[in-house]
């Protein structure tokens, strides 16, 4: 995820991230808060898809097997920054309280533009490696809290970083379930517009 924020120093904690099973004639993307008078997430019915991620273990490899990984603007000259949690050992580490956890990912970033000539920016993300079928999914799913961000799901087909996007706001207050379809993803404008194929992600 590349998540660009207004604010210049944040916190933002991911509790948990789910591929969806869902076919692209889907509704609209959707941001939810809890709601104390309906179950919770234990005992109602369960997303069908593929878990990515949900951070029970403490550690940064992704259920997928993948490690998760940040990126700042610095190779363009800014000078923004991104930090995990750590463990004892200095290590990334999941460690703060989630959403009905104990668990989350969980991070502090601050823009700064330094010499760069657009928008500072920051971002972290996971890979999906090539074992997930991509039939099988038609978006993502998670829970945060924290700020304004976009989601960027990146593709192979596009090679001048104007990849397709959905942009979240904020909720400093409570945990919140944003569910992403593929569907609403657009790309922002500026590269050579390419239709959106989940086979390349």
């Amino acid at each position: 995820m590349n998540l660009r924020f207004l604010k210049p120093t944040l916190f933002l904690s991911v509790a948990s991230l789910l591929m969806l099973a869902c076919s692209d004639d889907s509704s609209s993307s959707t941001e939810m808060e809890p709601d104390p008078e309906t179950p919770s997430s234990s005992s109602a019915a369960p997303l069908k898809g593929v878990l990515v991620d949900d951070f029970e273990d403490g550690n940064m490899v992704s259920l997928l097997d993948e490690g998760w990984f940040s990126y700042t603007d610095e190779g363009n000259s800014g000078a923004s920054t991104v930090s995990f949690l750590t463990d004892a050992d200095g290590n990334w580490a999941a460690a703060s309280e989630g959403y009905e956890s104990s668990y989350s990912l969980s991070l502090s970033y601050r823009l700064d533009k330094g010499n760069y000539e657009f928008d500072p920016y920051v971002g972290w993300g996971v890979n999906v490696p090539a074992s997930v079928n991509r039939n099988a999914i038609g978006g993502l799913s998670y829970w945060y809290k924290g700020g304004k961000h976009t989601v960027r799901v990146e593709t192979s087909d596009i090679t001048d970083h104007d990849v397709h996007s959905y942009t979240v706001n904020a909720s400093y207050a409570n945990w919140k379930l944003v569910t992403v379809r593929f569907q609403d993803l657009m790309q922002e404008g500026w590269g050579i517009p390419v239709d959106f194929n989940k086979e390349n992600i």
